[in-house]
């Protein structure tokens, strides 16, 4: 079996980590039962390997950018979806118009930062100041071959000129995704529907958990809100009851 796990208030919470080394913990026994594992987040490579390293060594396989990368467990890469020339100029086009985008920046397996990158764009997020600006932003995307999510900032940001912007409007191509990223894996590992668990708490785990049955965090805001999918307690909790 496999457990697809999102990674930020899933596996990791920043303000209780002994709740996040008791997933750990409970990852390593589930590995040592002989079963797979793999991270589906949309952090970057960079962000999610600086944040939880001994996590990155027990992935079987690691989704990034929100499923538009995809790396195995050598830290080879083993898929890109990546935005096409034509979409990127209709991107910078749209938010030239927009001058309460404060800073783009842009994402690749091999960089992350605010200049353009021409090729093997796999994420693009746009920084604000207002939920309200994010909102009125990520409609301007309408009819484009994208995904948008609208996102709230954690406050821990290593990029210094970003302190203070508390929203994020996040770009990835359309033809990625957590849900695809999973596809195509199960596909390569010959798994049926039936041995893959999917964990996550947000918007962006939505169509990953309504495909595959999974599980949302029991306090995950979507949970709260009356969650259709079914609810677990926490990561630890889920693989504890099903080894």
């Amino acid at each position: 079996m496999i457990i697809f796990c999102d990674f930020d208030r899933t596996f990791y919470f920043e303000h209780d980590m002994a709740r996040t080394e008791a997933n750990l913990v409970a990852v390593q026994k589930w590995k040592s039962a002989g079963n797979q594992f793999c991270i589906a987040t949309g952090r970057s490579w960079g962000s999610f390997n600086h944040q939880c390293h001994k996590l990155a060594q027990l992935c079987d396989y690691m989704i990034l950018d929100g499923g538009s990368l995809i790396y195995d467990s050598e830290g080879m890469i083993y898929n890109i979806f990546a935005f096409s020339s034509e979409v990127l100029d209709e991107i910078e086009e749209t938010t030239s118009k927009v001058s309460y985008v404060f800073r783009t920046l842009y994402f690749t397996p091999d960089y992350e930062g605010f200049e353009p990158q021409a090729e093997n764009v796999t994420k693009i997020r746009l920084w604000l100041k207002e939920l309200a600006e994010a909102e009125e932003v990520s409609k301007m995307f309408e009819g484009l071959p994208l995904f948008v999510f609208i996102c709230r900032s954690s406050g821990n940001l290593r990029h210094q000129e970003l302190d203070g912007f508390t929203c994020f409007v996040e770009l990835i191509p359309k033809d990625s995704g957590k849900a695809k990223a999973i596809e195509m894996l199960a596909l390569k590992e010959g798994l049926a529907p039936k041995e893959i668990i999917v964990v996550g708490d947000s918007g962006n785990d939505y169509d990953a958990i309504e495909r595959y049955d999974g599980y949302m965090i029991a306090d995950s805001d979507l949970a709260r809100d009356g969650s259709p999918f079914k609810v677990v307690e926490s990561l630890a909790d889920l693989i504890n009851n099903t080894i």
